[in-house]
């Protein structure tokens, strides 16, 4: 639904009025950051995701037993993957119905 015209002034008079006030708190309601610092969130977990899952494989490749340094990168590897895997999860865009 769009606002009237009457009601897009006063949004306008409010904002202006927020920035003035209270700069810092009208700097933290930016919404085209806040989307964009999320997309970069984004994008980091999925990197650590991807050196985890080769860290993972890697490791498994080269492990020489149950206590090796391959076993450990492995176990890293691992850790690292579902940690980037929960975090990008957690912060992906939601869809609007």
């Amino acid at each position: 639904m769009s606002l009237s015209r009457d009601e897009e002034s006063r949004l306008g008079e409010i904002e202006a009025f927020t920035r003035v006030l209270d700069p810092d708190f009208a700097s933290r309601l930016n919404l085209e950051a806040a989307l964009r610092q999320r997309g970069q969130w984004v994008v980091l977990c999925w990197c650590g995701a991807w050196v985890g899952s080769v860290m993972m494989l890697s490791g498994a490749g080269a492990a020489r037993g149950l206590i090796s340094i391959g076993a450990i990168v492995s176990i890293y590897g691992s850790i690292l993957l579902l940690s980037s895997l929960w975090a990008a999860f957690r912060h992906r865009p939601h869809r609007r119905p």
